[in-house]
């Protein structure tokens, strides 16, 4: 009775890590998309003649990105490597320019974030299910060779 009791909960353990790693995916791509929606933000009040304290003040902190007043932090929660670098590039960079520039300097970094959006959205796609499956699987088989 032990021993079956010891089988489900591997069995349960691992499954739910299969559903944890594509659960992790899945919000990544939803970040990526509240930062582009963020940058499109940005690129209207630009537009507007807004300060970029305000920006920062209104609706920074829903996506992760925080303004200490001299320099912009941004949270790693579920970003790749090359996803904070494009950010941290857009960020380093915001407010010096005229306002031309800087439509066209949001316009740039949004395509180059829409790009991580769909290689997310791509990556969810391919191997989400693949993980829920494989946790499984690896819970079963571990299982089995307990047996």
């Amino acid at each position: 009775m032990l021993k079956i009791i010891g089988i489900i909960g591997i069995i349960t353990a691992s499954t739910l890590l299969g559903f944890f790693f594509a659960l992790k995916l899945k919000t990544r791509q939803t970040r990526l998309s509240n930062l582009c929606s963020f940058i499109e933000e940005i690129e209207m009040r630009i537009r507007s003649g807004a300060e970029l304290k305000k920006i920062f003040a209104l609706s920074g902190k829903n996506v992760g990105i925080y303004d200490d007043g001299y320099t912009v932090k941004i949270s790693p929660e579920n970003l790749f490597k090359e996803d904070i670098s494009i950010l941290e590039e857009f960020f380093s960079g915001l407010g010096l320019g005229d306002t031309e520039s800087q439509i066209k300097r949001c316009q740039v970094y949004l395509s180059l974030l829409k790009k991580q959006e769909e290689s997310a959205a791509e990556l969810v796609n391919s191997k989400s299910g693949l993980y829920s499956k494989l946790g499984f699987f690896a819970g079963l088989f571990i299982s089995v060779m307990l047996i």
